[in-house]
């Protein structure tokens, strides 16, 4: 008896040694230096901007840029555009068999004054 608990406090603590090593989150969002998804979503916030406000042709500023794994890709970009507008970008790229393209599932912009 004494056993099966020293064995299953032992299981436990590797368990949480293993996640606090890592520092990630098992499905949650994580950082990414992913040159050519970013550069899709850069793409795609510059044609969500073409077809919904004025700031179109002004330049975009890149905060961040993360991915989530699930059955595909979640991608989430944080920007700014011409420094007054703050967006958030977020789309689902499906899993490469699919052969579908990357869906925008949300789009926000807000005046960067208004972030703080």
């Amino acid at each position: 008896m004494l056993l099966r608990l020293f064995i299953l406090i032992l299981g436990i603590g590797i368990v949480r040694f293993g996640d606090t090593c890592t520092k990630r989150k098992l499905g949650g969002w994580q950082s990414s230096n992913d040159d050519t998804l970013q550069t899709e979503m850069v793409t795609l916030a510059q044609q969500q901007l073409e077809a919904t406000s004025d700031l179109s042709s002004q330049p975009i500023r890149v905060l961040s840029f993360q991915t989530q794994v699930v059955a595909g890709t979640n991608l989430r970009l944080l920007f700014i555009v011409n420094e007054q507008q703050q967006c958030t970008l977020q789309a689902f790229k499906p899993l490469p068999y699919t052969e579908l393209p990357t869906q925008i599932t949300s789009f926000q912009c807000n005046n960067v004054t208004e972030q703080a």
